[in-house]
């Protein structure tokens, strides 16, 4: 039988409070933990977002909706969240507990319910980060003449942390205590002259992401995150590998079991087993074959020599070149060599007087790596964990036992390496569930299966 856990699928949320903050301090408060009027709260981050989400959804007992700081709620608010996940005990003994500790931005009140006598019964909060309220009034235009990696980590140094409004307000109030974002950066190398035309702090270093170029990456699919533990400049194809080497040497805490007769297995991993593997999606022929993902062509035309030469990229012939998850590429080599042709082409016009931004290389592999990047991709529900973020790399142990094969857990198609894009932690006082939204591009190879 299966051990069940005091603290497998619960956390403890030790602070949970709102406020209105200006230069005196927090002016208005609410305990939304001390209240009893939190009733459930899910957060949610992506590997391709710069903003974490949370929705609380509140019970309105206390009238706040119409009556707070005078006027209401208004969605301008500030939130802060302390949760934390207690160690779970096992064989080995008991694990460290995890804990996140953000402040957000109210952003707006939605799904306001009515009573019987026309009174306010519950809403929900949507809120975001509180980085982004400075993003948002913040503005980078000017020309830079460095790596991408160190022009997104100079933006978010210069424009986020020592923000002059970050430096006013955010701070220890007591009430509601702000701290200071981090970023972490993977090095982009090559040094570039460009200007960064008016844009937003997040959405100028999303043009970094989308500019950058290393040789040793093949897909050279860059993004910028957050998750719990911070910001990130990330190259997709780095992040794979560091994690995988994070999850093999780490095995015990990145591996999640799944059976589907999980009672009559004895098993003493509770708190990382997977209840169910959901929303299941496989490859698209359609879409691989209509974006160029197995073959197309980079036309790039030189206007100052007025020649033009050919980049081409046959997925079958490039796929040892990418960093991936599995080994064994899930499209069908025969299939794309005799049914695929170079259907898709983009025309690039450049500038050979000016400084080599090798779009040619990045346009024609970047598409073929996100596209198969999604070509599997699954929700996993697991006991409510704060210890899974975005961006990690976690290994499935799925086993498969029917009338004709018995495959291990890693043999089975959806087992092995999977990256983890993106995490929603659904949470009350009472219970607590984590999914966690997970794509890979290939699938083991074992020889003699299947």
């Amino acid at each position: 039988m299966t051990n069940v856990r005091p603290a497998s699928g619960v956390v403890n949320i030790e602070k949970a409070v709102l406020g209105i903050v200006d230069v005196s301090g927090v002016t208005s408060f609410i305990d939304l933990q001390g209240t009893n009027i939190l009733l459930n709260t899910v957060i949610q981050q992506s590997i391709y977002s710069p903003d974490i989400e949370l929705s609380l959804s509140i019970s309105e007992g206390l009238g706040h909706l119409t009556s707070f700081n005078k006027i209401g709620l208004q969605g301008q608010e500030f939130v802060q969240l302390k949760v934390v996940k207690p160690g779970v005990k096992d064989k080995k003994g008991t694990k460290a507990p995890t804990e996140i500790d953000l402040q957000f931005w109210c952003k707006s009140v939605q799904d306001v319910e009515f009573g019987d006598k026309a009174d306010t019964q519950s809403y929900q909060l949507d809120c975001i980060t509180k980085e982004s309220i400075l993003n948002t009034f913040s503005s980078v235009n000017q020309s830079f003449s460095q790596t991408y990696s160190n022009t997104a980590n100079s933006i978010f140094v210069s424009q986020i942390q020592k923000n002059s409004v970050a430096k006013k307000f955010f701070k220890r109030h007591g009430d509601i205590d702000f701290t200071k974002p981090s970023i972490t950066t993977h090095d982009s190398k090559i040094v570039n002259d460009f200007i960064i035309p008016g844009l937003t702090p997040f959405k100028a270093i999303d043009m970094c992401a989308r500019r950058s170029f290393i040789p040793s990456s093949f897909g050279n699919l860059w993004t910028f995150y957050q998750n719990f533990d911070g910001y990130y400049f990330h190259n997709i194809e780095q992040l794979i590998k560091e994690g995988k080497e994070k999850a093999k040497a780490n095995a015990e805490d990145f591996t999640l079991d799944y059976n589907v007769t999980p009672d009559k297995v004895e098993n003493t991993r509770v708190d990382r087993q997977a209840h169910n593997i959901d929303n299941i999606d496989g490859s698209d022929t359609l879409i691989n074959s209509g974006t160029g993902t197995f073959k197309n062509t980079v036309r790039t035309v030189d206007i100052i020599g007025q020649t033009y030469t050919d980049t081409s990229f046959n997925y079958n012939e490039k796929f040892s070149k990418f960093e991936h998850l599995g080994e064994a590429q899930l499209a069908d080599k025969s299939w794309v060599d005799n049914y695929t042709s170079s259907n898709y082409e983009h025309l690039y016009l450049k500038d050979t007087s000016k400084q080599n931004q090798y779009f040619e290389q990045v346009l024609g592999h970047r598409i073929p790596y996100f596209v198969t990047l999604n070509n599997l991709k699954c929700s996993v529900t697991t006991d409510g964990d704060l210890f899974w973020k975005a961006g990690q790399v976690v290994s499935l142990a799925v086993s498969e036992q029917t009338g004709f094969t018995k495959k291990s857990a890693e043999e089975h198609k959806f087992a092995g390496y999977w990256l983890v894009e993106q995490v929603t932690h659904i949470f009350n006082a009472a219970e607590a569930t984590t999914v966690l939204t997970l794509v890979k591009d290939s699938v083991a190879s074992v020889e003699g299966s299947g």
